[in-house]
């Protein structure tokens, strides 16, 4: 199947997987969450420390300036701004929708095809394969040294990223040497 594939699409079974995920589904996905998460749930009613909710601390749900903190609107306001449109939140929220099922029905296909069976149990399996370490560019996890805001000051560089983050590092050539055979 991967010869075949290759010869149709130009690339194997495995690139084309991680493009069209990345793609069509990982990037919007990203766009869709980071613009939107929460908005319309401020103001919080506690404060929060290290990601707790601690309920001896409301918040007052003002601006400094007095003003009531109204997250649906405040979304509402910027929504144009990050869209270039006069999109209104529902909308948006419609397309994402459709769009999803769109999607969801090419990835069931996409499954289909890869695993060459034709039922739900296609979907289970393709899963499986899109979770094996097959899919990744190490070996196992990262070390907690090369994660976090100090790695990332210290790998932000070639030099860096050899000396600190050999784990990463490694992964990352591995990466870089795949790309180079994707057409």
């Amino acid at each position: 199947m991967n010869t075949t594939w290759y010869k149709t699409r130009g690339e194997s079974v495995h690139t084309s997987l991680k493009r069209f995920l990345l793609v069509y589904l990982g990037e919007p996905l990203t766009r869709l969450i980071s613009g939107a998460t929460g908005m319309a749930k401020l103001p919080l009613r506690s404060v929060y420390a290290d990601g707790s909710r601690d309920p001896s601390k409301p918040t007052t749900g003002r601006l400094p300036n007095g003003d009531v903190i109204n997250g649906t609107n405040s979304y509402k306001m910027l929504l144009p701004f990050f869209t270039s449109s006069s999109i209104t939140p529902e909308e948006l929220r419609s397309m994402g929708y459709k769009k999803l099922k769109a999607l969801l029905g090419q990835v069931k296909e996409l499954a289909q095809q890869y695993t060459g069976l034709h039922d739900n149990s296609a979907v289970v399996k393709f899963k499986q394969v899109l979770k094996s370490r097959d899919m990744f560019f190490n070996d196992d996890t990262f070390p907690a040294n090369e994660s976090g805001e100090e790695a990332f000051m210290k790998c932000a560089d070639t030099k860096g990223a050899r000396v600190f983050c050999p784990v990463r590092w490694k992964a990352l050539k591995k990466w870089i040497n795949i790309t180079k055979h994707v057409s």
